[in-house]
């Protein structure tokens, strides 16, 4: 038996167990952030002016709105703790 045959066996075992060993998952560590990778960096912040997905994030976490609609569409305030009504006495006419 030559030496390139008798070192086959043992470098193919170690070359699969390397393998397998790679392929495991890697469980996730715990994080107290979200961190969001782009390839792009925003040209410009205007809303009219070209369209690209790093000003989309950008803006979306931003250009927030004041009231939305809930799931029962009701007008609920995202900015503040009660939304202002003239029912409340928060809104004067």
């Amino acid at each position: 038996m030559s030496v390139r045959a008798s070192l086959a066996r043992p470098l193919c075992a170690l070359a699969a167990a390397l393998g397998l060993a790679l392929a495991a998952p890697v469980p996730a560590a715990s994080r107290d952030t979200l961190t969001i990778g782009i390839t792009q960096y925003p040209s410009t912040l205007h809303p009219s002016i070209e369209s690209m997905a790093a000003k989309s994030y950008v803006h979306g976490f931003t250009l927030r709105p004041v009231t939305v609609h809930d799931a029962e569409w009701t007008v609920v305030c995202m900015l503040c703790e009660r939304l202002p009504t003239i029912e409340n006495g928060d809104a004067v006419p």
